[in-house]
């Protein structure tokens, strides 16, 4: 992967195809390898541009304490780096929240938004950040990273070891322990509406219908906050659309993509 550097930041990212702008944003744990199908695809029509967030793939975690917000910043950076001052912005759950604040910080950087799996923050788990607020929550982390470790190195040795969780487990095993402790700290103690508010451009929101980490009726709910959005679900799939429905999944993006018709409200 390329490495664009500033004065803080060092961020690993991709460009590829030619066109209309559109910039990937991975989910906590995970990198820009869960884009690898989509963008191949897209990339015919589309310039498509995928990045690592600081502390995950080949991103170096930098200067924390990390949160959604300090997040953004580095996508902001980069995409400006590459001379965009226009994008689509699509993120994946954590990545999502990346993208909203991106959104409500910069709206004239983002024409579009596309919002897949996405948590509803402090609603999503209050209890999580109980958890982590104590010493026993950092040292669960650890641990589950540990294990998270232990795993990747038995996956080449494993069947289906291209499975959507064996691949996310990878992410995890590599990701900055901080970086993890910290945004996942942070997103069970924020709230996402105002963001949802602010956003004016076409929104679409896509959820996995049997997702259990972020359930459907979550995405609903961010489809319903956002004036401009429509809400779409992917049968059959849980919380890696792109990974589990792909077909499905790319023919939704790309139909939202290139669509210059007016979206209608999402209904809660």
């Amino acid at each position: 992967m390329k490495s664009h550097r500033s004065n803080y930041l060092n961020l690993a990212f991709e460009e590829t195809g030619q066109g209309w702008p559109v910039v990937f944003v991975h989910g906590w744990g995970d990198s820009s390898a869960i884009w690898r199908e989509t963008v191949a695809d897209l990339s015919s029509d589309f310039r498509c541009i995928v990045l690592d967030l600081p502390g995950h793939g080949d991103s170096p975690a930098g200067q924390g304490p990390w949160s959604i917000q300090k997040l953004t910043a580095p996508v902001q950076i980069l995409v400006g780096a590459l001379g965009i001052t226009a994008a689509t912005i699509v993120g994946h759950s954590m990545g999502g929240l990346v993208a909203l604040q991106l959104a409500s910080e910069h709206p004239e950087l983002v024409k579009r938004l596309v919002l897949v799996n996405v948590p509803t923050c402090g609603q999503w788990s209050r209890g999580l950040f109980t958890l982590l607020s104590t010493r026993l929550g950092s040292y669960l982390m650890g641990v589950a990273q540990a294990g998270a470790r232990l795993l990747a190195k038995l996956t080449p040795h494993l069947p289906g070891k291209d499975s959507p969780f064996l691949r996310w487990n990878e992410g995890i095993a590599h990701a900055d322990t901080h970086v993890l402790y910290e945004t996942l700290r942070d997103m069970s103690d924020r709230s996402c509406q105002p963001q949802l508010m602010r956003v004016q451009v076409p929104t679409l929101v896509i959820a996995g219908s049997k997702d259990v980490v972020v359930p459907p009726r979550m995405a609903r709910r961010i489809a319903a906050g956002i004036p401009s959005a429509q809400f779409a679900s992917i049968p059959g799939a849980s919380h890696t659309p792109m990974l589990e429905r792909p077909a499905y999944f790319l023919r939704t993006l790309r139909d939202f993509l290139t669509s210059r018709y007016r979206w209608s409200p999402a209904s809660p």
